[in-house]
């Protein structure tokens, strides 16, 4: 917890419980004062390790929309191996999906 800011984030589904440091995942915060005039959804979690959240005011005269994109692709050589190329085109058809959805 981080005061002035809420947190939003997707956290790894498979856990090993021989990890070193935890699971991990993704997340971002966001200041609590932009939630005043903006709500806040995740618009898609379904892969791990990329997390899609909207921003979309709340003023029904002038509605903006934005959407933010956290990922993690984790290095060659880690123990939890994602093929990059999948990953890549997976982020890349996200895009392609929310590209006229707003900002």
């Amino acid at each position: 917890e981080i005061p002035g800011y809420s947190y939003v984030g997707q956290n790894r589904i498979n856990i090993k419980n021989s990890s070193k440091r935890g699971s991990g995942g993704v997340g971002v915060l966001v200041k609590s004062e932009i939630l005043l005039d903006y709500d806040l959804k995740i618009v898609d979690d379904t892969l791990e390790g990329i997390l899609w959240i909207q921003l979309c005011s709340k003023s029904s005269e002038n509605v903006t929309k934005m959407s933010v994109c956290v990922c993690y692709l984790p290095p060659e050589g880690s123990s939890r191996k994602v093929d990059a190329c999948d990953f890549f085109d997976t982020l890349l058809s996200q895009v392609y999906s929310f590209q006229n959805d707003g900002d």
